[in-house]
């Protein structure tokens, strides 16, 4: 076949010649590749697996012209961009570019060829099929830019177009029969889920579907051949060959059971594609049914094969050892991280200490749910049904908890924009206390008298919220009254002196004793003092105490609303109902103070 490429190639290249720039007689004729390898190799590999060198340009001349000279390996053709490839063959004349042309048309034929015999089956390929597609699809990509360049300079593409249009015609062809069915039960088992998943996504339900027929025969089979077992294991007397057929039907069934995981990937193909396939379920459930044991020695005989089977006791044992090392692993791993991520907190000075918790604690969680995932993974638990069902569970957790979102969504922004923080005093939601933690959900704060109450994130981030501590100092605003007849520049110094003298109250700025107002029973003094935030109720309630002790011994009156109240004797023709009425009324003073 490649003897009769390359002297197709020739026959093809002849009628240029006279076109074409002579060659020196140690190159090769342009246009036409180097000796392909068989298989060729992605990225121009050798038999052995080394580089091969790429071949210097039989063009003499500049160093532009080497650089835009036909690719003689599918290394150098795959490695081309294509864009200015295209740019630099409007430059050529019409037969450099049909020498582009040529090579893009064998390399791609090559590839073709390799890919075939690789997907054939028939024989172990050094390169899969999956890579030779891959370099097959490049080399075609290219050839049509080429092709497209030969059709706008108004030259005949000859026949690489129509090649192009074969090919693709050739692979809808090929995908019409089953690609992915191995040729044995062995084979099928050792087919890796993921590359089936793959290979069953861009087929018809019709081509599933036949896909899934070829499998079926291939788990009749495997199952056929567990039956002949199990039914030589209940026929036979002989305690060694029921222990024999026994054993060599656990490994069976297990080899099977990886059949069977096999199966139903197909099943949810041909289902997600609008099959039908109520019957093969029920197929698979029949498969599945545990083998009959009749006799107590031959239940002993399968569970000790089982035991000590590959996929068996054994096996599982061992599965469940990984996954507890690998959660054991992912504790340890999540604590590091947990330590790392409140470092790493520590250092960003404005962040609040809810969002730090929040984060840590956060970053702990993931790393347990990542560990625990990977644990039962372990186990050979498949993940994606899971992920897809938590995915799908969301969206209706979602809409059920909509409240409970809006709460996580404004606990979020309560550590973001850090209206408050842990150890807070604040007033919010009707509650006035200090902050003693936040989840996403609500915010916890412990009253002056002892409560601890939970309020809602939603509620607290959607009310006012009065933050007594955000500020480090904090002033003090009292109001005292002397009576009209003490002296009121003489209760102001005692104010004065009483305020500068305590030791907690701040300098700067200076306190403030002003005459207020002119009340209705007293002449009241307003007295503002700053004080750090920690010292306000201590300083407020010293202020109090002193100023009454001052005041007392000064003989200042601090007066209280008093009220005077005159009895008017009843006149002698009262009425006896009034008359009554004052005889029961008690006998009151005639002032009160």
């Amino acid at each position: 076949m490649t003897a009769a490429l390359i002297l197709a190639l020739a026959l093809l290249a002849g009628p240029l010649d006279a076109a074409l720039p002579q060659e020196r007689p140690d190159e090769p004729a342009a246009g036409v590749p180097a000796e392909p390898v068989d298989p060729p190799r992605p990225g121009g590999q050798l038999a052995d697996g080394t580089a091969e060198a790429p071949t210097a340009s039989s063009t003499p001349g500049a160093e532009e012209e080497d650089a835009i000279a036909p690719p003689r390996t599918v290394a150098e053709a795959t490695a081309v961009d294509l864009d200015d490839l295209e740019e630099q063959l409007r430059e050529l004349p019409v037969e450099g570019v049909e020498q582009h042309r040529v090579a893009w048309q064998a390399l791609a034929q090559e590839v073709q060829d390799a890919w075939r015999r690789a997907s054939s089956g028939r024989v172990a390929p050094e390169v899969s099929a999956a890579a030779l597609a891959v370099d097959r699809d490049a080399l075609v990509r290219g050839l049509t830019r080429v092709t497209q360049v030969l059709i706008q300079r108004g030259a005949d593409p000859g026949e690489s177009e129509a090649w192009v249009e074969d090919l693709v015609e050739a692979d809808l062809r090929d995908s019409d029969s089953p690609r992915t069915v191995p040729r044995t039960p062995a084979a099928g088992e050792a087919l890796p889920l993921e590359v089936l998943r793959s290979s069953l996504r861009p087929l018809t339900l019709a081509q599933a579907e036949r896909e899934l027929a070829g499998w079926v025969d291939l788990l009749r089979v495997q199952s056929l051949a567990v039956r002949n077992l199990e039914v030589a294991a209940l026929e036979s007397e002989d305690a060694d060959d029921i222990d024999r057929f026994n054993a060599a039907g656990v490994e069976l069934r297990a080899d099977r059971q990886h059949l069977i995981q096999r199966v139903e990937v197909v099943v949810d193909a041909v289902e997600e594609k609008g099959g039908d396939v109520d019957e093969v379920r029920a197929y698979l459930d029949s498969v599945e049914a545990p083998p009959p044991v009749t006799q107590w020695r031959a239940a002993l005989s399968v569970a000790r094969a089982w035991i000590t089977s590959a996929d068996g006791g054994g096996a599982l044992a061992l599965k469940i050892l990984r996954a507890v090392a690998v959660f054991v692993a992912a504790w340890f791993l999540a604590g590091l991280l947990a330590k790392l991520a409140e470092k790493g907190m520590g250092r960003i000075h404005k962040a609040s200490g809810l969002l730090r918790t929040f984060v840590v604690q956060s970053t702990r969680r993931l790393a347990l749910l990542l560990g625990l995932l990977i644990a039962l993974s372990q186990l050979g638990l498949d993940m994606t049904p899971m992920l897809a069902a938590i995915g799908a569970a969301g969206v209706v957790i979602g809409l059920a908890l909509q409240n409970t979102l809006s709460n996580f969504a404004s606990g979020l922004l309560i550590m973001t924009n850090r209206p408050f923080d842990v150890g807070d005093f604040v007033s919010t939601g009707g509650v006035d206390g200090l902050v003693r933690s936040m989840t996403l959900l609500t915010t916890c704060i412990e009253t002056f008298d002892g409560r601890t109450v939970y309020i809602p994130n939603n509620k607290v981030f959607g009310d006012t919220i009065t933050n007594v501590s955000a500020s480090p100092r904090r002033r003090v605003e009292l109001v005292f009254g002397v009576a009209y007849e003490d002296d009121f520049r003489r209760a102001q110094e005692l104010l004065r002196e009483i305020v500068g003298a305590h030791e907690k109250v701040q300098s700067d700025p200076e306190p403030v004793v002003r005459l207020a107002e002119l009340g209705d029973s007293s002449v009241n003094f307003a007295v503002w003092a700053w004080v750090r935030n920690e010292d306000f109720l201590a300083v407020r309630w010293d202020l109090i105490e002193t100023v009454k002790d001052r005041f007392d011994a000064e003989g200042i009156t601090i007066p209280f609303p008093q009220r005077d109240v005159h009895l008017i004797p009843a006149p002698a023709d009262a009425s006896p109902t009034a008359a009554s009425v004052d005889a029961r009324a008690p006998e009151e003073p005639a002032a009160t103070r």
